[in-house]
């Protein structure tokens, strides 16, 4: 199973640039999780919190409760 990373400030990112992303990962067909990240020198992050969305076509649905 292979996976997209998409690296992006948490700051200023749009609902429509999260749902292009989605769309263009195919991500109706995978799973979808996002890690939050406290800020940092790179090497040391760790994830203060993780979420997860199943595969599906709500694509829309889950880019504005990313985005929230």
């Amino acid at each position: 199973m292979s996976s997209t990373v998409w690296a992006v400030p948490a700051t200023g990112i749009r609902e429509t640039q999260i749902f292009r992303f989605l769309k263009d990962a195919r991500c109706s067909a995978r799973v979808v999780k996002v890690r939050l990240f406290k800020t940092g020198r790179l090497f040391d992050r760790s994830p203060m919190d993780t979420r997860r969305w199943r595969p599906g076509s709500a694509l829309p649905k889950t880019a504005k409760e990313i985005s929230k």
